[in-house]
């Protein structure tokens, strides 16, 4: 009798063992559903043929001190890209030629080790007005390709830095776009197949800085344009996908074109920032037009009705790095072309170090060029 009342105690031990382990996974699974429920509230689903991705990223809806949020939102485009599309001539490439680099990275000519020297002059707001002659401009602010036709005129400092560029960033609807050309480029010591060590996952850190810190909207497009027919054709390629979103979101008044630089092994493209190493930023210009022989070119089939929009952004973006963070900005990079700054008056294509820098270093970068951003164009 006594062996029969423990073995019933045992029984009935066991099966409250059973019922609470059985219980508590039951709440864990209705946690997880709960989460992913309210996550599907906010997700947006489009309809169409296999394409790219972009993410969305939201702010709260304004209060004292909200930190923003993100989501990811699926968008599948038309495959367009799916044919391969020829290198043209147009771009700098020729005809049939898939290896030929057009609108792709700079490089900046003769440069064997950038050294950035803490007596040089350094242009900021305060004292650009006193650079008055080109040679002046070329030594201190701008890097101009031999094949691009710039004039003093163009490059007019009174008119540039006083152009009006502030915007009202802060609604829920995005403001800003931030786009790679060329998502393939990655870093010094990116692991193969993580988007988090290419451009790409830099894009995202820059996104998501913008969101948190500064409760910008973002759009964060992750479209691979450089993968199809490879880098020559990538600006073609990518116009149809970026002028999507852009009518999908009209608010968006900040284009950003994120690259970074190749260079050659001995580059290394570095400045130390409170202590951080952080990748060296390089802003860049196309005139949309050739210099043949000294003579302007006009290249007809690549307007762009922004021209000194953009040319008045990345300066004062210059000035503003070079007062926060001397030394981190090179040279403004100045190349005939159009690339993908014809979408918006504010638009930007950004040079964030270069293949011979870490990834990290990379990162490291993202919240100062956040914090220029944000001083530049923000109203508040």
């Amino acid at each position: 009798m006594i062996i029969k009342t423990v073995k019933l105690k045992n029984i009935i031990y066991y099966a409250l063992c059973a019922v609470i382990i059985v219980l508590f996974v039951y709440l864990l699974f209705l946690v997880f559903l709960g989460g992913k429920m309210d996550a599907d509230k906010h997700k947006k689903q489009f309809v169409g043929a296999e394409g790219y991705t972009y993410v969305l990223y939201e702010t709260k809806p304004r209060k004292k001190a909200d930190d923003g949020f993100f989501k990811s939102v699926s968008i599948k485009f038309e495959d367009i890209v799916s044919r391969v599309l020829p290198n043209t001539e147009k771009h700098g490439g020729k005809e049939g030629d898939d290896k030929v680099v057009a609108e792709t990275e700079p490089k900046v000519p003769e440069v064997i080790n950038e050294v950035v020297l803490e007596e040089q002059f350094i242009p900021t707001f305060q004292n650009v007005r006193s650079l008055t002659t080109m040679q002046d401009l070329i030594k201190n602010i701008y890097t101009i390709d031999r094949a691009a036709y710039v004039t003093i005129n163009d490059l007019d400092i009174d008119t540039l830095v006083g152009m009006n560029l502030k915007a009202d960033l802060h609604s829920k609807q995005p403001k800003v776009l931030i786009f790679h050309t060329h998502s393939q480029e990655t870093f010094k010591d990116s692991r193969e197949g993580v988007e988090d060590d290419t451009i790409v996952g830099i894009g995202r850190t820059l996104s998501e800085i913008l969101v948190n810190e500064y409760n910008i909207s973002v759009v964060h497009d992750k479209g691979q344009y450089d993968v199809v027919n490879g880098r020559g054709a990538s600006y073609e390629v990518m116009e149809p996908y970026v002028r999507k979103i852009l009518e999908k979101y009209p608010s968006i008044e900040v284009c950003i074109d994120l690259h970074r630089d190749g260079v050659g092994d001995d580059v290394h493209l570095v400045k130390e920032v409170d202590g951080a190493p952080c990748a060296r930023i390089m802003y860049f210009n196309g005139m949309t037009r050739l210099n043949k022989d000294g003579a302007p070119e006009p290249l007809t089939d690549l307007q762009n009705p922004y021209l000194r929009d953009n040319l008045a952004l990345s300066l004062q973006m210059q000035l503003k790095t070079n007062e926060l963070y001397p030394g981190l900005a090179r040279k403004i990079y100045i190349k005939p072309y159009r690339y993908s700054l014809h979408f918006r008056p504010k638009s930007l294509l950004i040079e964030v170090g270069a293949n011979t820098n870490t990834v990290q270093e990379e990162r490291n970068t993202m919240p100062l060029l956040a914090k220029v951003l944000h001083d530049v164009l923000d109203t508040e």
